[in-house]
């Protein structure tokens, strides 16, 4: 008799835990959809920051240039090529 009230109690706790799991399955995916959706906007921001390194790398090559040709106009080839060789 004992074991059989033990059955019926048995019941409503594993119906709890089915239901506790389901919840704790969902709030799992919940996170791992929220997981996604940062790892995406982390890899845009990445990008992002790719792009303004190229810009700002060319940005820099452009500048150097236009020195150097400033440079050049100003001093003279072999007045130019002695500051900077040296």
């Amino acid at each position: 008799m004992s074991l059989h009230r033990h059955d019926e109690n048995l019941l409503p706790r594993l119906l709890r835990l089915e239901g506790a799991m389901e919840r704790y399955h969902d709030e799992l995916n919940h996170l791992k959809t929220r997981q996604d959706a940062q790892h995406h906007d982390m890899q845009g921001i990445a990008e992002r920051l790719d792009t303004l390194n190229a810009t700002i790398s060319r940005g820099q090559w452009i500048i150097s240039g236009a020195t150097g040709f400033f440079m050049l106009e100003n001093m003279g080839l072999s007045e130019f090529l002695k500051k900077v060789l040296l």
